[in-house]
């Protein structure tokens, strides 16, 4: 090997810690954070699936559509997490994501150097850009990835494992993919079925994988240019028919298929109905809204509204995401024919690799999240590195060092964003305190405020939010639940009854909303107990099943009551007299009350 690879080599190296460090320091805070939000409900519902690695626990991994996808190379990271930090524990976990990012950052500066790589001629070899600038403009972008803070949500919340696994396995399948285009034929078949293997556990990882064999073709055009559309500039690299080009994507559509089908059924039950024409418009504002944040990292929520409000009139401020789109596709369509190809490729590419997650079919509540913004911007992140190439290499000294510079000013300042950011996320008061600054009127956002003060034993605060949400009956049944419980807390006996009674009218007409009607008839009776109707107190504990787990507590009462004539409040409450039930919503309240989730 001669002297400049080694050089070279070196440097890649350096520049590769340096990326990692930077990103691991950037996100230390993380390790200092809780479990927030459905993390909670991922890893402590399902502890015992994760507490071992055998074969029962493998195979429930690979079968369960539990939260509405399939994703079992998630839940094995996490498994193998449990196994490495000792159990559930916060700062093991959130370690291996800032790892998992720190590793993302590192493989985008290999990516592009294959990308800078393309253009000069080869001879059936990796396609490589060795040069200083190149590497340089490499370094600098990923640092800037590493830091920025758009990627907080993906790094910061265990439950986005996905979304980091994801990445990685995505990424190692176009590394692959570049392989298998420009190697010497005796190597391509082993290439291509690395690609095919690194795509199989991306789709593993998280279902919005599916668009990457669209996004094979795209790259097909430009930069591999294996089309007609662009002149080749490779001695390797030949035009293809399209016949053959789609013949060898095959196996990775039909791999989509697969999952699209699993990802249907698994979704059914999380979908949200929203008319086409508000999804329509709000996915246009969502394609806007990323990459506005991308390049002005300010004002993350962790949780974002629709764009628009469902049942409001339409103005023509409705319309503007669109015609934001409608011109950025026309500037870069105009690019294309003044053989500027970059800029539609990569704005093709975002298109097509947030195609899953605009809300176009909406699962869940929310209107956009930054966590969709993670793979899908990085065709901009490979344009900023190509510019930064371009610029250094046609640019004296005092200028680059300049340039060098101001990158690395930005990348201090988005690693104090993403610095303050990872704070947010270090526990649920924090998370949804940042969220209601965005939206004080959300009954999702000030629920889950609620829930998280009444999970900390402040009281008065969880039920000043709970109250803030608004009428339970037209907006969340859950806030019956979770209003009645604070109010006990609080000893407000006769709000907490009205609040019980309402509870249990409305689950039984909403038969798809799961409460607890034995601890719903307990509380009632023990609320009665205590303002001293015994006979009304008696009535509703006879009515608990004595099989259920308010049945010994209810027990307990009915022989106190029916041996004491006197109002509870005058009898001491010994052991033989339990307290009210806090399980009204058994699968969330069991799990620290977290991720409230709206009818």
């Amino acid at each position: 090997m001669n002297q400049p690879v080694v050089r070279f080599e070196l440097k890649l190296v350096l520049g590769a810690l340096l990326v990692a460090i930077a990103a691991m320091w950037a996100y230390a805070g993380t390790t200092q954070g809780n479990f927030v939000w459905d993390s909670v409900k991922y890893l402590f519902e399902y502890q015992d699936h994760l507490s071992a690695l055998n074969m029962d626990n493998m195979v429930w991994m690979f079968t369960t559509l539990e939260f509405s996808n399939w994703h079992p190379l998630t839940w094995l990271s996490w498994a193998i997490d449990y196994q490495l930090w000792g159990g559930l524990n916060a700062w093991g976990f959130h370690f291996s994501n800032n790892l998992l990012h720190a590793i993302n950052s590192i493989l985008l500066i290999i990516l592009i150097l294959a990308v800078l790589g393309l253009d000069k001629p080869m001879a059936g070899s990796y396609p490589f850009n060795t040069q200083d600038n190149a590497l340089l403009g490499a370094t600098l972008t990923a640092l800037i990835f590493a830091l920025h803070p758009q990627h907080v949500e993906s790094v910061a919340w265990v439950a986005e494992r996905k979304d980091l696994l994801c990445q990685f396995f995505m990424l190692l399948t176009l590394l692959s993919y570049l392989g298998y285009v420009s190697c010497e034929p005796a190597k391509k078949t082993g290439w291509y079925l690395l690609s095919l293997v690194m795509f199989s556990l991306a789709l593993m990882s998280k279902p919005m994988a599916v668009t990457l064999p669209a996004l094979l073709l795209l790259i097909d055009v430009y930069p591999l240019r294996r089309t007609r559309l662009v002149a080749s500039t490779s001695k390797t690299i030949q035009p293809v028919s399209w016949p053959r080009l789609l013949l060898e994507k095959t196996p990775f559509f039909l791999l989509t298929f697969f999952l699209a089908l699993i990802t249907l059924v698994a979704q059914q039950e999380a979908m949200v109905q929203i008319s086409l024409d508000l999804r329509v418009l709000n996915a246009f504002s969502s394609i806007n809204m990323y990459l506005a944040k991308l390049l002005v990292p300010i004002n993350f929520s962790p949780h974002y509204a629709h764009f628009l409000v469902p049942g409001e009139a339409l103005s023509w401020r409705a319309f503007l995401p669109l015609a934001a789109v409608i011109a950025v596709t026309l500037m870069a369509v105009f690019a294309w024919f003044k053989n500027q190809h970059a800029w539609l490729i990569a704005w093709l590419f975002y298109l097509v690799a947030l195609s899953p997650v605009i809300g176009l079919v909406q699962v869940g509540l929310q209107g956009a999240a930054d966590r969709y913004a993670y793979f899908p911007t990085l065709p901009f992140y490979l344009l900023l590195a190509g510019g930064i190439f371009l610029a250094m290499k046609n640019v004296g000294p005092a200028f680059k060092l300049m340039l060098i510079g101001l990158l690395l000013s930005s990348g201090l300042l988005l690693a104090n964003n993403t610095r303050r950011q990872v704070e947010v996320w270090h526990d649920e008061i924090n998370l949804w305190s940042q969220a209601v600054r965005f939206y004080p009127d959300s009954v999702f956002i000030l629920s889950n405020l609620g829930i998280a003060y009444l999970d900390r034993g402040d009281y008065d605060n969880a039920a000043r939010n709970f109250e803030a949400a608004g009428d339970p009956a037209s907006r969340s049944i859950s806030l019956y639940a979770w209003r009645g419980l604070t109010y006990l807390h609080q000893g407000r006996l006769k709000e907490a009854l009205s609040e019980h009674v309402n509870l249990g009218a409305a689950a039984e007409i909403n038969t798809s909303f799961k409460v607890d009607q034995y601890c719903i008839q307990y509380n009632i009776g023990w609320i009665y107990a205590q303002s001293g109707l015994n006979q009304e107190a008696l009535e509703l504990f006879a009515r608990v099943d004595p099989d259920s787990a308010s049945g010994e507590p209810a027990r307990l009462w009915l022989n106190h009551l029916s041996s004491n004539p006197l109002p509870a409040q005058e009898v001491p409450l010994g052991p033989v007299l339990p307290g009210f039930c806090e399980t009204l919503i058994p699968a969330q309240y069991r799990l620290n009350r977290a991720a409230i989730s709206l009818d």
